[in-house]
Order: C-alpha cells, then sequence, then structure tokens
C-alpha cells in the first residue's frame, strides 16, 4: 500500500495522486506497471475533454461574426433589462442573484462583441496550433487555416490589448478601454467567486454603459441605447438598437 502523503508533482496534480493510490488499492500493479496504468486513466480524461471541445471546434471565418453579435446583442439586453420578478430564489437573494447574472453577461457579452468586431474587420480569433507561431491580430485571409486550432481562439484580455489594430483609435480610446477592462473584470470574478457582499459604485457602470455605445457606434455604425439598472433608485434599464446591422448583408 502507498504512503497517501506521497505526492507525484505533474499537469493533472491530484488526478494523479489518486490514481496511484487507485492503482496499489485495486492491486493493479500485478498486470501493469503504475506509469502504464497513470497513463491510460490520463488519456481517458483527455479524451473526454477533448471529445466535448470538438464539438465546438471551428476555425472562424469573416461570416461567423453573425452569431457572435447576435449572442452580444441578446446578452446585453438580459444584463441591462433582468428583473428581480425574473429570478427564481428566495426573496432575500433575488437582488443579489440578479445583479450577479447582470455583471455576468455584461462580462459574456463584451467577449462576444469584440470577437464579432475581430471577425467583421476580417481579422482571425483562432490561436495558432502548439509549435506555429503566429502574429496576432492577422487577417484571416492571409492564413494557411491547417495552422490555425479550431479549438482554441484568442482570450478577451489579448482581444483587448489589440484592440487599436482592429479600429480606427478615437480621442476617446482609452476612456472606452477602462469600460471595457471593467468589463472583463466582472466576468472573471462573477464566473468564478460568490460573495454575498462587495463595495459597489455606480460610476463603474456608467464607465461600462459609454464603452459598449461608443464600440457599438465605431464598430458596427450602431445607435444604441444602453442603461444598467443595478438599485432601486436608478429606475428601468434598456439595450435598444435605434440602427442595427443589417446581418443578411455580412
Amino acid at each position: 500500500m502507498i504512503n497517501s502523503n506521497f505526492t507525484l508533482y505533474t499537469e493533472y496534480g491530484g488526478f494523479v495522486n489518486e490514481t496511484i493510490l487507485e492503482y496499489y488499492n485495486e492491486r493493479s500493479y500485478k498486470k501493469q506497471s503504475v506509469l502504464g496504468y497513470i497513463m491510460n486513466r490520463v488519456s481517458k480524461v483527455v479524451t473526454i475533454e477533448q471529445e466535448i471541445k470538438n464539438q465546438f471546434s471551428k476555425v472562424f471565418e469573416s461570416v461567423d461574426m453573425i452569431p457572435f453579435k447576435q449572442t452580444a446583442d441578446y446578452y446585453f439586453e438580459v444584463a441591462a433589462t433582468l428583473k428581480k420578478k425574473n429570478i427564481s430564489a428566495p426573496e432575500e437573494l433575488k437582488l443579489w442573484f440578479r445583479n450577479t447574472q447582470k455583471r455576468l453577461y455584461i462580462g459574456l457579452a463584451t467577449e462576444f462583441i469584440l470577437n464579432a468586431l475581430y471577425l467583421k474587420n476580417g481579422f482571425n480569433i483562432n490561436k495558432p496550433i502548439r509549435g506555429e507561431k503566429m502574429i496576432f491580430p492577422a487577417k484571416i485571409s492571409r492564413l494557411n487555416k491547417a495552422k490555425l486550432n479550431p479549438s482554441d481562439t484568442y482570450t478577451l484580455t489579448q482581444l483587448l490589448e489589440k484592440l487599436n489594430c482592429v479600429i480606427n483609435k478615437p480621442d476617446d480610446y482609452d476612456k472606452i478601454m477602462e469600460g471595457l477592462k471593467i468589463c472583463k473584470v466582472l466576468r472573471n470574478k462573477e464566473g468564478h467567486v460568490a460573495v454575498h457582499w462587495h463595495r459597489f459604485n455606480s460610476k463603474d457602470f456608467d464607465k461600462i454603459e459609454f464603452s459598449i455605445v461608443r464600440l457599438y457606434e465605431i464598430g458596427f455604425s450602431e445607435d444604441v441605447k444602453f442603461k444598467i439598472s443595478m438599485t432601486k433608485t436608478q429606475g428601468s434599464g434598456q439595450f435598444e438598437l435605434k440602427q442595427k446591422t443589417n446581418l443578411d448583408n455580412i
């Protein structure tokens, strides 16, 4: 029997430690080596993860900006208009859950709208396959698609860092970026931690509204009314595309 305090530092960490214990507990060492047993188990984990990834795998083209844009529009609308009555939770938790969803949807929508913007302008969003070096951002038309990884796209951080290469940089670019970076933090925090209370600054959402309105204006020539309601005193939220992109012409 192996000592449970034994630690093997690998990419799979605790999973490998548990597998070693299983190996000895099942007396599998009579049939194969410990390394063989581990590799067999790891391969099954990798296979199921890759299998699910493959269901979503795609090397994106410019026309794929359509579902990204549609999803962003929808998430921004939900973030703006979601009400407590829409939340299925005990009354004392409704406001918390509503605002958590609002912040998460804002973050998700921001990533989708940036992906749509890159694709609309002909820029690639797929990372290269392992071993290949590639300039980012790069025009899709100039790339060898066989060298693109259909299972991996550039992160929100990377999309933000290179946004000035995709759009004509306006005078208020730094102000736009400030709001977009807040959106990124909201997505990361609401997607990974849960707290009942944290400090709230309504000006952060004013910055988000400004940035998203300007991004739609600059990137899609769309006039958007965007108001996020987070407190009782702010009234109703709104997300309305007054001048909408004709996706049929993309």
